[in-house]
């Protein structure tokens, strides 16, 4: 596929509070296509190897297509004097949305050691007003 952008600008327009789920298969599939559909698409992304059997596969898309999700709009990281800390944000994949049992890991460059981390959410376009809240502890390697 040659006009990805282009496609994904599409996906992104057009979207109108539907969902799309990719799945790309075998080592030639693009890796930046399928996780951008999805993105773009409020959706998720799979992968499975070529000689790889799909149903399982497909089976936990549908599983999320028929889940309502949630859509994280914002991260925020605070100290323990509840100070905001600064953080470089090009490693996340915000936003990024969340099924029932779904896994996430962020990355972030942080210039303070976080106390809490708070994440806002919206379900579908529409902001929820709620945030969900965790408290971090951190153990020293010495």
């Amino acid at each position: 596929v040659s006009n990805e952008d282009a496609i994904l600008t599409y996906i992104r327009s057009h979207i109108r509070g539907g969902r799309v789920f990719s799945l790309g298969v075998g080592r030639a599939a693009s890796r930046s296509l399928v996780k951008g559909l999805a993105r773009a698409g409020n959706g998720t992304a799979l992968f499975c190897a070529a000689d790889e059997p799909m149903n399982k596969k497909v089976v936990e898309l549908l599983s999320c297509a028929s889940q309502c999700s949630i859509s994280t709009s914002d991260i925020e990281f605070r100290d323990e004097k509840d100070k905001r800390i600064k953080h470089d944000n090009r490693f996340q994949n915000f936003p990024m949305t969340l099924y029932q049992s779904s896994k996430r890991t962020l990355y972030a460059l942080l210039d303070d050691k976080p106390n809490t981390v708070t994440i806002r959410c919206a379900s579908g376009k529409k902001s929820t007003g709620r945030s969900l809240k965790h408290r971090l502890s951190f153990k020293s390697k010495t």
